[in-house]
């Protein structure tokens, strides 16, 4: 024969508030995996961008003739913006007589950890080239 507990005693609820207690644990862990994934990948995309922006725009020479290799600073940065443009991506671009530097941002929102309260990440990449001579 069972004998009936008293009110008010036992573990009732002892079990849920583990369980939520480790689901926000896990949830937080993938998030990390999941977001953090995202943002690296958004930083490797925009560091592409801003080096194949930067190569294109240093091949804008000028004064091979004369045996120099100078680069033409304003078509150099036109050509440079266009290539980061044309990638969907936003950025800026400038250029010297010996240089191409481009900057690349792109913005990231997270997907899981949005629920910690963790907002949009920018994630900003520069990248420079120089032309040679071979």
């Amino acid at each position: 024969m069972q004998t009936a507990q008293p009110a008010g005693r036992g573990d009732s609820g002892s079990v849920s508030a583990l369980v939520v207690c480790l689901v926000t644990v896990f949830v937080a862990c993938a998030g990390l995996v999941l977001d953090g994934g995202r943002f690296i990948g958004a930083r490797a995309r925009a560091a592409a961008v801003a080096a194949g922006a930067a190569r294109d725009g240093v091949q804008e020479v000028h004064r091979l003739r004369e045996g120099l290799i100078v680069v033409d600073g304003d078509r150099a940065t036109r050509t440079a913006e266009r290539f980061v443009q044309a990638s969907g991506l936003s950025g800026s671009a400038s250029a010297d007589e010996r240089s191409v530097t481009v900057a690349v941002t792109t913005s990231v929102r997270p997907l899981l950890l949005g629920l910690f309260g963790v907002g949009t990440r920018t994630v900003t990449v520069s990248r420079t080239a120089t032309p040679f001579d071979r």
